[in-house]
């Protein structure tokens, strides 16, 4: 079994190099069939196989529909800031549809079946980030009509700052992409009862699909379905907790802990530490800067941080329910929490519907890694290779950026096959400080400091932050 699924693995790759090189039409049929090929090569056990056989169908259906509907994105422009043309909602879907994911759902609900209110740092802080964005970082970033953060740094600091902060910026950005890896691995798990090898290059799969399928246009389409979904499965999902519970007030009765209940349950520096990653992470990160970057003005970008600001934190609360109430029931998941999400919806909902939600949620944390690995690919591109290496190579622009998206997430990959596991919001929290120290710094002296002469002469401030922040973290974690 394991050597034909090998021989399987192999001709995807001979699959996927040829795709690089061929239309956008031959190019989204492969795609599709490719994903049809490697499910087709595992066997599906007898028990709950509808179940999977909808999941599957659902995955392949919204894949191909993705595929096909922004097959016309050619240029490099389209491409990463959708001809500066999104509208506010468009800028709050991309921004929605990267910053939620895997540890705003799974991530939530493991954390919060293991220390409760707490788990609400991350969507509260993304919220809370989003308005300060909206507030007095949205003027700034549009106006300059960039493409990357790290460009505006080096039109301030200079080139060689410009490099160390993409650098640093799109490894920060890398954790991330593991913890969406992570999460989205738990659910092939969940419904497959795969291995971890095999979940592992499904989702590599599909977070490709996702990627190089449109750009930052795709990550506001796929973002505008991530709402619908999120607030469908989220709500129903905590309704269904207090409903079993007999309301809220008999779920906090039963709470193990009552230490529970407090914002900083695991500790007081460390959940300090966590809010202030999010905050500064979230206002340093390329996908969700690029959908400012993306907006038609000014105007248009401060509304999307603003909508965006307002309906991600409930998303944190309807999380928290459902992962207090598994801790009453399920104390026996406590070995691997982050299977606590998806088993709580293939047990509580009937199996159409669960497949349907587990394929929703796995679009959802697809979503959130493909807008990271656009990020990534994005800083790459403009702030170093586009005038270096791949400079010579006379193909389109558009097929330089789908192949660093390649080399991307198969170096995510990497980390993953490494088995360097961990909690999925704890390497969530420490992807945002990095990216923090490493832009947010020298964004916010940018913010604040108009003078050019003044700004270089502070320059040792921004190559000094990132090593700052590690030892902090690494003090404060330990």
């Amino acid at each position: 079994m394991f050597i034909h699924f090998e021989k399987t693995i192999s001709h995807i790759w001979i699959i996927f190099f040829s795709f690089i090189l061929l239309s956008n039409f031959i190019l989204s049929f492969i795609f599709i069939f490719t994903f049809i090929l490697l499910i087709s090569k595992i066997h599906l056990p007898e028990k709950g196989a509808s179940m999977q056989i909808l999941f599957i169908v659902t995955l392949i259906l919204f894949s191909g529909f993705l595929l096909v509907s922004h097959k016309n994105v050619k240029s490099e422009k389209e491409f990463t800031v959708a001809g500066r043309g999104l509208s506010a909602s468009g800028v709050s879907f991309v921004i929605i549809g990267t910053l939620v994911g895997g540890a705003s759902t799974i991530g939530t609900v493991q954390l919060a079946y293991t220390f409760g209110l707490a788990a609400w740092i991350f969507t509260l802080f993304s919220g809370i980030a989003c308005l300060v964005l909206g507030l007095f970082f949205s003027k700034l970033l549009r106006e300059e009509e960039v493409i990357t953060v790290s460009e505006l740094i080096g039109n301030r600091f200079g080139n060689k700052v410009q490099k160390y902060s993409s650098f640093l910026g799109s490894f920060g950005v890398y954790i991330h992409i593991v913890a969406q890896f992570l999460a989205a691995m738990s659910i092939i798990q969940t419904v497959f009862s795969f291995g971890r090898f095999t979940s592992m290059f499904a989702v590599f799969v599909l977070i490709l699909i996702f990627v190089v399928s449109g750009g930052i246009v795709s990550s506001s389409y796929v973002g505008r379905i991530k709402v619908y979904l999120l607030y469908s499965l989220m709500l129903l999902g905590a309704f269904i907790a207090l409903l079993k519970q007999h309301g809220l007030v008999s779920l906090i009765e039963l709470i193990p802990n009552k230490n529970m209940l407090s914002l900083f349950s695991y500790g007081k520096s460390k959940a300090i530490g966590d809010m202030f990653s999010m905050v500064i992470g979230v206002l340093s990160t390329q996908t969700y800067l690029q959908a400012i970057f993306s907006a038609k003005d000014v105007k248009t970008a401060k509304k999307g941080a603003f909508l965006s600001a307002a309906l991600i934190p409930p998303i944190g609360i309807f999380g928290i329910i459902i992962g207090i109430y598994m801790r009453i029931h399920y104390p026996e998941l406590a070995h691997n929490t982050t299977l606590v999400f998806p088993y709580f919806i293939k047990t509580y909902f009937h199996p159409i519907i669960a497949a349907i939600f587990m394929a929703g949620l796995t679009i959802i944390i697809v979503g959130t890694a493909s807008g990271l690995t656009l990020g990534v690919t994005t800083n790459m591109y403009i702030d170093i290779l586009k005038d270096g290496l791949l400079k010579r190579f006379k193909v389109k622009e558009v097929l330089k950026l789908k192949l660093i998206a390649f080399i991307v997430l198969a170096s995510s990959m990497a980390i993953v096959l490494l088995g360097l596991d961990s909690r999925i919001l704890d390497w969530s929290y420490l992807s945002m400080g990095i990216r923090g120290s490493a832009v947010f710094v020298p964004l916010f002296m940018i913010l604040l400091i108009k003078d050019k002469n003044l700004l270089s002469k502070l320059s040792f401030i921004v190559w000094l932050s990132p090593v700052a922040y590690l030892i902090i973290a690494l003090i404060t974690r330990h």
